[in-house]
């Protein structure tokens, strides 16, 4: 029944040039499904979906795949005590000098 399925969008804004660069959602969209499919096995040991099934099974929509690896994410950095930005990324300050004029 199409009222209760849930619906999971696959991409965010019409293209890269829209999407905030700064998101991490926005830097994982370029990623195949497949690549995202692989990273929630090989990096957080996800190998089934709540209901049990697997996130290769073709039923598993990009929009699922990519929810879960931004929850995954979340839940980390959480674990993790980083200080965050308003987008639940870690704020890592780093000082660096300026590059010269003459080759940037």
């Amino acid at each position: 029944d199409d009222a209760t399925t849930e619906l999971h969008s696959d991409k965010v804004g019409e293209s890269p040039a829209v999407r905030d660069a700064t998101l991490l959602r926005s830097q994982l969209e370029p990623w195949s499904t497949m690549a995202l499919r692989r990273r929630l096995v090989a990096d957080f040991g996800e190998k089934r979906t709540n209901d049990g099934r697997s996130w290769a099974d073709d039923d598993v929509s990009r929009g699922q795949v990519m929810d879960q690896l931004l929850r995954l994410y979340q839940e980390e950095a959480s674990k993790e005590g980083k200080c965050h930005d308003g987008n639940g990324r870690a704020v890592v300050n780093v000082s660096g000098t300026l590059v010269e004029e003459s080759i940037r």
